[in-house]
């Protein structure tokens, strides 16, 4: 059965004259050292095993990414009239832009005429108010004095 093993003999010369408690001494510290590495490769693996998953579910992400992004591209595409040509869209769509943001401006121009209207609605009842007040006193001056 010696003779089966070919890789190198693993007793060098300095366990050639160690005593028996002493062989027994060195054959514990190297199950421990294989103990240890068994233990190290144990926890690599798990580490590798949590690395792959998550190059998995980034891998599934970037392909859903990427899935999202060609289907927006092709709406694009799809969006985009090839048979007119490209001016005539981009006038479209600056004319578009434009009554947007007129219809904008506008409701701006409403909101300041809605306050502007209500000061003057204010300003108008305070001047009844006063002009009534007014008419009480010219009765009253007339009646009474």
């Amino acid at each position: 059965m010696p003779d089966d093993y070919r890789g190198p003999h693993i007793f060098k010369h300095r366990y050639i004259g160690l005593s028996e408690e002493d062989i027994r001494g060195e054959i514990d510290r190297l199950q421990g050292e294989l103990y240890a590495m068994e233990t190290a490769l144990d926890f690599f693996s798990k580490d590798n095993k949590e690395i792959k998953e998550q190059l998995s579910e980034t891998q599934q992400a970037n392909e859903k990414l990427l899935k999202s992004l060609d289907t927006r591209v092709q709406n694009l595409q799809d969006s985009l009239d090839y048979g007119a040509p490209i001016k005539a869209q981009i006038d479209a769509a600056t004319k578009d832009f434009t009554n947007k943001m007129d219809a904008a401006l506008n409701a701006e121009r409403i909101k300041r005429q809605e306050r502007s209207m209500s000061a003057l609605t204010k300003l108008v009842v305070l001047n009844t108010v006063l002009v009534l007040v007014a008419v009480g006193l010219v009765v009253y001056s007339i009646f009474f004095i």
